[in-house]
C-alpha cells in the first residue's frame, strides 16, 4: 500500500493549472482527481497532468470529492480554499 498523500485539486484555471505544474514534481503525492465548473479549465488541467503520465478523475462538482472521502483538497483561488479531511 503507498503511502503517498492522494490530492485533488479544485479549481483548475490558469492558478491552478500552475499549482497542478509543480505539485507532479512532489513525490509523496498522487494527484487523483481534479474540479472546476468551467469545464475548458478542467480539461486544461487534465491535459496539463496526462502530459505528465497522471491521469486524474475529472468532476464539475466538488462535492463528489469530499463524498469519495479519499483525497486532501487544495483549493487554488484567491477566494476559496477547501480542505477535505
Amino acid at each position: 500500500m503507498s503511502n503517498r498523500m492522494r490530492a485533488a485539486v479544485i479549481g483548475t484555471g490558469p492558478r491552478g493549472v500552475g499549482l497542478l505544474k509543480n505539485m507532479v514534481h512532489i513525490q509523496e503525492m498522487t494527484i487523483t482527481a481534479l474540479c472546476d465548473i468551467n469545464e475548458e479549465f478542467l480539461r486544461n488541467g487534465e491535459k496539463a497532468l496526462n502530459e505528465k503520465g497522471v491521469k486524474p478523475e475529472c468532476f464539475t462538482d466538488y462535492h463528489e470529492i469530499i463524498a469519495r472521502g479519499e483525497e486532501m483538497g487544495l483549493g487554488t483561488t484567491k477566494y476559496t480554499v477547501v480542505r477535505l479531511d
